[in-house]
């Protein structure tokens, strides 16, 4: 994968398979594109045009985005600053000098619904008709439905807002997650039975409601069933945001490996307890859910608790504090 921060850095030659856009998030419609440049962009360069977005928290964080758009097949992503002289340019100088003199684009693919341009002058069919007057093919991707409405990132970040994370599922094809690398926290669940991983969420990072979900964590090529605490730890100390996650049945030391979190149920929202011992009864309870939940789903890798659902049933994993 190659980035480019600036149109004027970019230097490479032969065509070049282009798509546009914002792509916060990278939703079921934005992935219609890239599959669309991956499809027809054989022997092309395949080039993400990422208008950059504003200072909004994003849907993904920079190495999320660049891992799934690497995995579609993503050669070069070029984010291109909102700048003046961009905000002033003409749709056809936008196509001749960004399109052509600088990605050497012989295939351009974008939503039906794109907007470019001065004045957001430009449309797909201006786009269309300017490109196959130059020779470049033009791919029109029409937008994908969702519970009959069109899928967007504004639909995306409501219902995550609202911690709706099988809504949410649904708009992005895939669980929402929350990645990064386990890091040592102060043990406190340790002591009380019930020892957590800690991943620290990008500053940047569009997070749901404060709150208990129930997830499924991938690391070291596991993926193991859990239940996480998104939010600030009020019992505790009230800190830094984190996402802290107990793992079912699972004994593995993954400090300073990296982790995805995928959560896919919310359950409550997050709690001041009036003690650590009140917190660990409400913990208690939650993971005892949690098993009912992953079995109900038919979901693989939690198995039935052997003596009970409290703290104290072996399992599991070293690397963080408590829920």
């Amino acid at each position: 994968m190659i980035f480019f921060n600036d149109l004027s850095d970019i230097q490479f030659d032969g065509p070049s398979a282009v798509t546009i856009g914002k792509f916060d998030g990278l939703h079921r419609g934005h992935m219609k594109l890239l599959e669309a440049i991956k499809k027809k962009g054989e022997g092309c360069r395949r080039i993400l045009l990422r208008i950059s977005p504003d200072s909004a928290p994003s849907i993904l964080d920079g190495e999320e985005f660049a891992s799934l758009a690497g995995s579609m097949g993503i050669d070069m992503i070029v984010n291109c600053p909102f700048t003046e002289q961009l905000r002033m340019m003409t749709p056809e100088t936008f196509i001749r000098e960004i399109l052509v003199g600088k990605l050497h684009a012989s295939f351009v693919c974008v939503g039906e619904d794109f907007r470019f341009g001065r004045n957001r002058e430009g449309d797909a069919s201006l786009l269309k008709k300017v490109c196959e007057g130059l020779g470049i093919g033009t791919g029109i991707v029409e937008k994908v439905c969702c519970r009959g409405s069109k899928i967007s990132s504004s639909a995306v970040r409501d219902a995550l807002r609202e911690g709706k994370m099988e809504l949410v599922c649904e708009l992005l094809g895939r669980p929402y997650c929350v990645t990064g690398t386990v890091v040592h926290g102060d043990h406190i669940g340790t002591g009380l039975g019930m020892p957590t991983i800690n991943v620290l969420p990008a500053p940047d990072k569009l997070l749901p409601p404060y709150g208990v979900y129930y997830s499924k964590i991938r690391s070291e090529g596991e993926t193991m069933n859990g239940i996480t605490n998104v939010g600030v730890r009020p019992t505790v100390d009230g800190s830094q945001c984190r996402t802290e996650t107990y793992l079912y049945d699972v004994s593995e030391d993954l400090y300073g490996h990296p982790a995805r979190i995928q959560l896919l149920h919310f359950v409550r929202p997050e709690m001041k307890f009036s003690s650590l011992e009140e917190l660990k009864t409400q913990a208690a309870h939650d993971m005892a859910e949690g098993r009912e939940y992953f079995l109900e789903q038919g979901i693989m890798g939690c198995k039935p608790a052997a003596g009970g659902n409290g703290p104290d049933v072996p399992g599991g994993c070293r690397g963080g504090e408590l829920l």
